[in-house]
Parts: structure tokens; C-alpha cells; sequence
């Protein structure tokens, strides 16, 4: 349903007009939808209007005081050529009798000059549309045409306001409470009603109500909630009161469940232990649940119109912008995001986050976090024990193939190190001597090296250092400093070096295979040299 309503004024009176557009303007300001208001002053270019436009109106203002309108056939014949347009008449008379005429007729409803109020008018205008769309139903099930009365889908009723005796009632009424036409005629409205209104008491006889809530019995001997309008009229000789019930029950129910709903999502975002925050497109905080602005190392209350910037890294700042553009294009985003606490300490949050951006409602994000920090330590740890030798805490060969599949790599040079009769040493001096004896050449290798060279090793008695990038040309300055190192007995054994930097594009494996050729080079021209273990 459009959030405005088109309604067709036929009114001559301009100040009368201008009364009710001002008022219909008022009550859009305060709630409801907004309406539209066309007006003419005749009742003739309506009818030229409506013939020309049919079905383009939601609702026709009609004044029962136009010059060129027969009060007794005006809306009969509106009913007649435009039977989907609801009709609501505006009476200058306090004659509600007039107005039932008109509401016989087809009419459904009418409002009395001087009576009205912006919030009586936009209620009574939006009833009218709704009866006539429920009026509209029902005429498509039935083969004639009933009474306005007895088709109305909302319970009538006509009382005696002396003796508080039903006079009449139609048929909804009998269908929703339950009694027959002859068990409503023998009733009192005292016997429906809970509660007694002003008109029912007597005192008030002339007065017209509109929005009492009436709680009614009906004969299957529950309660229902109404939306009650009460109009004063004569009937057949006689004070009466014309009663319009709207079963509200449901409507109510709906109301209370989506309280209770509300509450309960209420409790779930304020106990969650997941981290949950409502933000509107430009990243200020709307809502944040305590465990969210707990990890934060802050309270709730602090962080609500926060920036999404002020809380995460400096150097990540602009990676906020790039997240509020996709989640308002995509209307979803799933990601991570590095997020800063009130004590500067950096904290990953893996976030589901989603756009709500329903009709006259300003749009928001809702989102959904996980603090994923311990587990992607934890995955650090896991990979980088995956590429560490776990004796002599070295990298190991795994480590080189995950250095060039990330590219990190556009230069190297390689000095690689064999340990001399390595095997003699475990053979005479037993295996945890051996080990000893690595651990003591990767905590040598390490003491020549650079912070960023990296030490590997490469399985056995093997090693290598690696110099990555721009400290790839220094590899022959490192082979020198180990080679003094060995002169003054600083390694545990005897150790052989080659070492290479790349040429043009090739691989790291045959830069390795010319490092190699070198130790073998060099090792043919030491070999016979006596074990010698420090």
C-alpha cells in the first residue's frame, strides 16, 4: 500500500477547504500516510474528473451543501458509476440523520463541520478506505446488493440510548459475536459491552465518539478488544446511538507479540556473548551489545555515535570507507577487520554484516562479530611450526616454497653449509652429541647473520642462509665472516661453504645447485682433515 493517499475534495466553500487540507497535512506530520488533496467546488466536474481518471482517487471528500448536487440521489450516483471509490461525507448541519442518508446510500462515513480534527478526519478517511476495500470483497461474493448496512464488514449495531435496547444489527455483527439477529434484538447493549461509554450512562446523549477501546463479550464466551465509534441518531422515533465495532483483537495480539519480540531480541543482543552493533551508512555507531563494547575495552553508552574509524587502526582507516561503500552497493558484506582497543592493543574480528533499508525508515547496518585473534594465532602458530625444524628451531625446506609461492621473493643469494664427517660425530660421541652439535651450527650461523637473513635446514647435516632481496649481493661478505668465525673455532665442528647470488630469472633451487658445486669444490680440497668437535 503507497504511504499516500489521493484524495478528491468536492467542496465550494474555500474556507471549509482549506480547513481540511490543512488538517490532513497535520495529521501527516504527526503519523500515518501522507494525503493528497485535489479539490473542485462542483459536484459535476467530480463527476467529469472521476469518469476521465476512474479508480485514480483513494477516497472522495464530499460536501452535502453543493449547489448542483441532489442531497438524495448525489451519492447514489457516485455509488452507481464509481462503485470502487469510497465515499465520506462532509455535513455543514448537525444532522446526523442527513449523514446516515448518505451513509445508506453508500456513504461510508461522514464528519460534521465544526467537529472535526485532524486525527478524527485522517482516522475516519483511512477506515473509509479500508471498509471499502473489505466492502469491495464482499460485493464480489454476493449476487446483489445489500444495504450498506448489512454488508459492512465491521460489526454495527444500533441501540435504544434510554433503555440501552438493540435496535438493529447487521450481519457482521451476528457472524463475529455469534447471536442471531432475534438473540441480539432481545439483548441490551449492556449485555455486549464490559465497559460503559458516556453515551451508553446517558449523560452525554448528543455526543459523537470515534477510537473508544470496548472490551466485548460474545456468545462463544470469550473477549474480544474493539475499536468502538459511537454516533448519536435518530432511529425510528427514537434516541439512538449507532455503534461501529473493530475487532482490534488480533491487531493487539500482533502488537504485543512484536513488543515481546522486540524484548526478546533486546535481551539476546544484551546478553550475547557475540559481538553485535547497529551502524548507520556512515559508519556512526547506533546501538552496541556489551560483550562487543567490552572487548573494545569500553561501555556501551560510550561508543554509541562513535565513527567505525576512530575504533580501528590508523593505517586501516581507509579500508572503513571501501567497507560502508560495498555494504551500501551490495546490501551485505562478510570480511575481517582489525579493530583497536581503548589500550591500543590490535584485536582481528571476523564480521557478517547486513543492510536494512526499509521504507521510511532510515537505513541501517546490523552486524554480527567474532573476535578471531586467538585463532588466527593459534593458525600462526600452527603454520609456523609446520615451517620450523623442531630441533634445531630453524626454518626448514617447506619454508623456501612458501617464500616463493607468496612472492615475496625478487632477488636471493644462498650460502649453503655441510657439517665435515658429521656422521663420525654421532658415531663417536652418540646422536644426542649430534644434536647438539645442530643446534650449535644454527645458534652460530645466526650470530653472522642479519635479523631478515633467514636460516634453514635444508635436512641431515645441511643448512643454508638465505639473503633475501636487496641483501642478496652481501652473501659473499657473509661467507668471509663465517669463514674467520671457523678460523678462530667459533662453529661446534668443521664446515664446508659454497654460496651463489641469482643471475637473470633463474630459480632458487639452481642457484642452490651452484652454491653447491662450490662446497663440493671446497670440500675436495680440505678433504682429509681430522674431526674436530668443540
Amino acid at each position: 500500500m503507497s504511504d499516500t493517499r489521493n484524495v478528491l475534495l468536492v467542496e465550494d466553500d474555500s474556507i471549509d477547504a482549506a480547513l481540511i487540507e490543512a488538517y490532513l497535512s497535520k495529521s501527516a506530520l504527526v503519523r500515518g500516510p501522507t494525503f493528497h488533496v485535489e479539490r473542485v467546488t462542483r459536484f459535476s466536474a467530480a463527476v467529469e474528473l472521476l469518469s476521465k481518471r476512474d479508480r485514480s482517487y483513494d477516497v472522495l471528500l464530499l460536501d452535502r451543501g453543493l449547489p448542483d448536487a441532489s442531497r438524495s440521489s448525489a451519492i447514489g450516483t457516485l455509488r452507481e458509476r464509481f462503485p470502487a471509490l469510497p465515499i465520506v461525507v462532509l455535513t455543514g448541519l448537525d444532522d446526523a440523520t442527513a449523514a446516515m442518508d448518505a451513509v445508506a446510500n453508500g456513504a461510508q462515513d461522514y464528519l460534521i463541520k465544526g467537529r472535526v480534527t485532524a486525527e478524527s478526519l485522517a482516522r475516519v478517511l483511512n477506515y473509509a478506505i479500508t471498509r471499502q476495500r473489505l466492502e469491495q470483497q464482499v460485493r464480489e461474493r454476493e449476487a446483489e446488493n445489500r444495504a450498506l448496512f448489512d454488508q459492512n464488514p465491521v460489526p454495527i449495531w444500533v441501540y435504544d440510548v434510554e433503555t440501552l435496547q438493540i435496535l438493529e444489527v447487521n450481519e457482521a455483527a451476528q457472524r463475529n459475536y455469534g447471536w442471531t439477529r432475534e438473540e441480539f434484538l432481545a439483548m441490551r447493549v449492556s449485555d455486549i459491552a464490559t465497559e460503559q461509554t458516556a453515551t451508553e450512562e446517558g449523560t452525554a446523549e448528543d455526543a459523537d465518539l470515534d477510537g473508544v477501546i470496548q472490551r466485548h463479550r460474545t456468545r462463544f464466551g470469550h473477549e474480544i478488544l474493539t475499536d468502538v465509534s459511537l454516533h448519536t441518531m435518530d432511529f425510528r422515533g427514537r434516541k439512538a446511538c449507532l455503534v461501529l465495532a473493530l475487532d482490534v483483537t488480533e491487531t493487539q495480539r500482533m502488537v504485543e507479540a512484536l513488543s515481546a519480540n522486540e524484548q526478546r531480541y533486546r535481551e539476546l543482543f544484551e546478553m550475547s556473548l557475540g559481538l553485535i552493533c547497529e551502524h548507520t551508512l556512515d559508519g556512526r555507531v547506533l546501538a552496541i551489545n556489551p560483550a562487543a563494547a567490552h572487548a573494545l575495552g569500553y561501555e556501551p553508552a560510550e561508543l554509541i555515535g562513535v565513527s567505525l574509524t576512530e575504533l580501528v587502526p590508523e593505517r586501516f582507516r581507509d579500508q572503513v570507507d571501501l567497507y560502508l561503500e560495498a555494504v551500501a552497493r551490495e546490501g551485505r558484506f562478510t570480511g575481517m577487520m582489525t579493530v583497536q582497543r581503548r589500550d591500543g592493543q590490535w584485536r582481528a574480528w571476523r564480521f557478517h554484516n547486513r543492510l536494512y533499508a526499509d521504507s521510511g525508515v532510515a537505513p541501517l547496518v546490523i552486524g554480527h562479530a567474532q573476535d578471531i585473534t586467538d585463532e588466527m594465532r593459534h593458525q600462526q602458530e600452527l603454520q609456523d611450526a609446520s615451517l620450523t625444524d623442531p630441533l634445531t628451531g630453524a626454518r626448514n625446506r617447506r619454508y623456501l616454497d612458501y617464500l616463493t609461492r607468496g612472492g615475496a621473493l625478487s632477488n636471493w643469494g644462498c650460502l649453503v653449509v655441510d657439517l665435515d664427517h658429521f656422521k663420525q660425530i654421532n658415531d663417536t660421541f652418540g646422536h644426542e652429541r649430534g644434536d647438539e652439535v645442530l643446534v650449535g651450527v644454527v645458534e652460530f650461523l645466526r650470530s653472522q647473520t642479519r635479523q631478515d637473513d633467514v636460516v634453514v635446514r635444508m635436512g641431515g647435516d645441511e643448512f643454508m642462509v638465505l639473503l633475501c632481496n636487496e641483501a642478496a649481493d652481501t652473501v659473499s661478505a657473509l661467507a668471509q665472516r663465517v669463514i674467520e668465525a671457523m678460523t678462530r673455532g667459533e662453529p661446534p665442528c668443521v664446515l664446508s661453504l659454497g654460496w651463489a647470488t641469482r643471475t637473470d630469472d633463474e630459480t632458487l633451487e639452481r642457484t642452490m645447485a651452484r652454491a653447491d658445486q662450490q662446497l663440493y669444490d671446497q670440500r675436495r680440497r680440505r678433504r682429509g682433515e681430522r674431526v674436530d668437535v668443540h
